[in-house]
Parts: C-alpha cells; structure tokens; sequence
C-alpha cells in the first residue's frame, strides 16, 4: 500500500499507548510498561504533548534511563485514606462501620503499610 493509498485516519491515530479518557473530553493519558514489566499510566493534557511524553518514557525506559520516583505521584497513606473513607461512606451508613474503625486503628508503619 503506497502513501497515497492510505486512508486519511491512519495519520491521525494516536500511538498504541496513548488515549484520551474519557473520549472526547480532550483529556490524554499515556501508558507504558517499565523493564520490569509494571504498568504506569499518567495523565498528560494535550494528545501533541501525549505523544511526545509516551516517546519520551519509552525511549527511557529502553535507554535504562526511567526512574519512577521523579514522576509526580500523591502520597497519601493508608491511614489517612480509612479516615477520610470512614467518614465520607461508612459512618450512619452501614451496619459494620465498627470493622472498618477497627481496621483503621490497627498499628501501620512510618511508610503507611499495615504491620504484620
């Protein structure tokens, strides 16, 4: 199939890792896998600056170059998503408000994972 053949939505498209959710809000994410085989996903803005980020993090990621720590994340800990989900959903709700109290009260570590 030469160029001029091909049909006119082809160039269009957006590369296998990139997509906009939801559709046609104009919001663009990007996903790709590390060498470790994990999957990321970040939300980027704009499909042309989708585009280039999804290249950019593929070309690290295959130069051994991809760090996940520099790509901003929210740090929110376990602890302080019981509390907030306590409050907002369970609390005057459901019958077993006490089990998720309980559970919210068990000891965590200074990282915000449940001890052991």
């Amino acid at each position: 199939m030469s160029e001029d053949e091909r049909s006119p939505r082809s160039d269009k498209r957006p590369p296998r890792g990139v997509f906009e959710r939801p559709r046609g809000s104009g919001v663009w994410w990007v996903c790709y896998f590390d060498e470790n085989g994990r999957r990321h996903r970040e939300k980027v803005g704009p499909k042309a600056l989708a585009t280039k980020v999804y290249q950019k993090r593929k070309n690290e990621v295959q130069e051994r170059r991809f760090f996940p720590e520099r790509i901003r994340r929210r740090d929110v800990l376990l602890r302080d998503f019981l509390a907030t989900f306590t409050t907002l959903h369970v609390e005057g709700r459901l019958k077993n408000a006490k089990h998720y109290t309980q559970y919210a009260a068990r000891p965590f570590l200074r990282d915000g994972t449940l001890e052991r």
